[in-house]
């Protein structure tokens, strides 16, 4: 399975020069002596492809998001033609290209005309103080070709990581394990209303398993011996397999500050992560979503003792956008903020804090934090218990953590999470909508935390905004859930809804 966070932009650096073959000069060339040679010309134009390519070493190579290709020097003469041969050199590399930067150290917009409407790929002009940039990208633009330029390296880079997102989006394939095959689920009606609008606009495809064919496989059985597809092989766990699902169980015991459960139980979340993983494998998936309501109607969760918390909290930790409630509308908006804001996402309720106008909170007897919220009114609140210990990025140290059972009789691992550790760290939020023609974005800080010890989707982390009628009102259009990421990327997601032709509603 390819696992997004680990996916990398191909950009293409191309550098245009120009030389003249003859001595002259005239309204566009000036100089005496050496100057108005093809051999100066040259020189010329390698101290500049040289100085740039230093630039683009040292400013976009090192970012771990981009595959920096080899640069393309095309170099023409002063009788302007447009030669195949001078496309064909610009587009050596088009089929890994995902987009190009040039630099343009002479006129060659007549090339990268015919060019950039025959490879279709998006186009973004390095820095420069030169006219040619203002030339080039009024040529295109003025024919309906998209093209960016940007006065520094650092909104270059900040740019291409909007483009690499809209790439990973591209790539997610979400595993969507239902019951009743429609997204109009009792988990969430807030879904998208037409997964097909969503491949169209967006490039996400999906996948579909039942739930009973999805619950069959969370037993060591022998291969065949599933209820719901007699005689046919399942993705079971294997004795081998139970071994390491054993052992990842003891880890996340041994890891706790406090385990209030069994270990069997323990091990019975760590079978649904394992087995829900061999699926995604199986389907070649990278995201997940699964029903709830109506999948414990069925009253088969309370007979494996199982919720899927605990899955959707370690596919987060690892990159994988995995969401409750058959929540694909926060699969697809938690996709963004881990491509955008690179660490994990979290997700849950988003309802206004209209409980509490003023104390020190210690929300239920087993809740073990107090905190005050400083600004009651502007305070939101995001809970459910699928919160992980990697929320300041994949490859951090891992934070301190508890594992505590989602129901009273103690089935269910949730991973908590302490957010009191993080108050005034600043949070990005966004979700789109169900008709997948806006995306909801707003910032904000940890204000504190919620049901830290407490049983079922209690846990949850109270964020301050800007405003909190704003925010209430803009929801509305998006739905329950509102994923957030720590960091600032607020404004990079604004440029990804108009890069996919979302209308970009803020708060």
């Amino acid at each position: 399975m390819k696992n997004l966070k680990d996916l990398k932009l191909n950009v293409k650096p191309i550098i245009t020069t120009l030389h003249h073959e003859y001595v002259f000069e005239g309204p566009c060339r000036t100089g005496s002596g050496e100057q108005l040679t093809k051999e100066y010309d040259l020189m010329r134009s390698a101290a500049i492809v040289k100085e740039i390519n230093e630039t683009i070493d040292k400013n976009l190579r090192p970012i771990e998001t981009l595959n920096i290709l080899e640069t393309t020097v095309v170099d023409r003469n002063e009788e302007f033609r447009v030669a195949d041969s001078l496309i064909d050199q610009l587009m050596v590399d088009d089929a890994k290209t995902d987009v190009y930067i040039i630099y343009l150290a002479s006129r060659c917009t007549d090339l990268l005309i015919p060019f950039a409407q025959k490879s279709g790929k998006p186009i973004v002009l390095l820095p420069s103080y030169h006219p040619l940039q203002m030339i080039c990208a009024g040529s295109l633009n003025g024919r309906g070709i998209k093209v960016n330029a940007f006065l520094t390296y650092e909104d270059t880079a900040a740019y291409l990581d909007v483009l690499r997102a809209q790439k990973v989006l591209k790539n997610l394939r979400v595993l969507c394990v239902n019951r009743f095959g429609d997204t109009r689920s009792p988990s969430g009606v807030d879904n998208f209303v037409s997964l097909e609008k969503v491949s169209e606009k967006l490039g996400v495809n999906f996948s579909y398993m039942n739930i009973h064919e999805y619950l069959d496989a969370m037993h060591p059985l022998d291969s065949g011996k599933n209820y719901t597809t007699p005689g046919k092989a399942g993705l079971n766990p294997t004795a081998e397999e139970m071994a390491e699902i054993e052992k990842l169980a003891d880890e996340l015991i041994a890891g706790a500050d406090e385990c209030t459960m069994t270990r069997d139980d323990v091990i019975k979340s760590t079978i649904c992560y394992y087995v829900t993983n061999k699926m995604l494998d199986e389907f070649e998936c990278n995201g997940f979503c699964a029903i709830c309501p109506d999948a414990c109607a069925t009253r088969r969760l309370n007979q494996e003792r199982i919720t899927f918390c605990m899955t959707h909290s370690l596919n987060n930790s690892r990159g994988v956008a995995s969401a409750c409630e058959y929540d694909i509308p926060a699969v697809v908006s938690k996709t963004i903020l881990q491509a955008l804001g690179h660490k994990p996402s979290y997700m849950g309720n988003t309802t206004m804090n209209t409980f509490f106008e003023d104390a020190s909170i210690g929300v239920g007897t087993k809740h073990g934090v107090e905190f005050k919220l400083d600004d009651p009114k502007n305070t939101i609140l995001t809970w459910h218990a699928v919160t992980n210990n990697r929320m300041h990025g994949y490859d951090a140290p891992a934070e301190p953590y508890i594992l505590h059972p989602f129901t009273a009789s103690g089935f269910g691992a949730t991973l908590r999470y302490d957010f009191t550790r993080d108050i005034g760290q600043e949070v990005t939020m966004c979700r789109i909508d169900p008709s997948c023609s806006k995306i909801f974005v707003a910032r904000g800080t940890v204000a504190g935390c919620v049901g830290y010890k407490d049983d079922s989707c209690s846990i949850g982390v109270y964020v301050k905004v800007a405003n909190g009628k704003d925010f209430f009102s803009k929801q509305l259009m998006f739905g329950n859930h509102i994923p957030l990421v720590y960091g600032d990327c607020f404004d990079k997601i604004c440029d990804l809804g108009k890069v996919l032709g979302l209308e970009v509603i803020t708060a």
